[in-house]
């Protein structure tokens, strides 16, 4: 019984790693396409030259820092999940398919959840 819902929780986990991956992932895309259109000068409207520049700029930052956090997060929970990480952060249904509930956590160690 407590094996079966050890195995349940591993596979909650897993959907929140993916969710929380996804999300950042959405956000830099959403930053890059703002900074796209202020560059290409559709979002001007009432911003003088050195509004929209700071704008931008704090955009720029954003960006980098969802980018580096997107970083940081994605080698803890390959830490944490071991060989399978990659495939099962990608992008794709928020649902781990059923063949990939046996795979979701492989590590013969469980203290590497404690770094993530």
């Amino acid at each position: 019984m407590s094996k079966m819902r050890l195995q349940e929780e591993k596979i909650i986990l897993m959907r929140e790693m993916r969710q929380h991956c996804t999300y950042l992932r959405k956000l830099a895309w959403s930053l890059r396409k703002m900074m796209s259109e202020m560059s290409s000068g559709r979002n001007s409207g009432s911003l003088s030259e050195e509004g929209h520049r700071g704008l931008l700029c704090l955009h720029q930052k954003r960006l980098a820092d969802v980018e580096e956090k997107f970083q940081v997060v994605s080698s803890r929970y390959s830490q944490a999940l071991g060989p399978n990480a990659a495939s099962l952060l990608e992008d794709g249904p928020e649902d781990i398919p059923e063949d990939d509930k046996e795979h979701v956590y492989e590590s013969s160690d469980e203290s590497d959840f404690e770094a993530v």
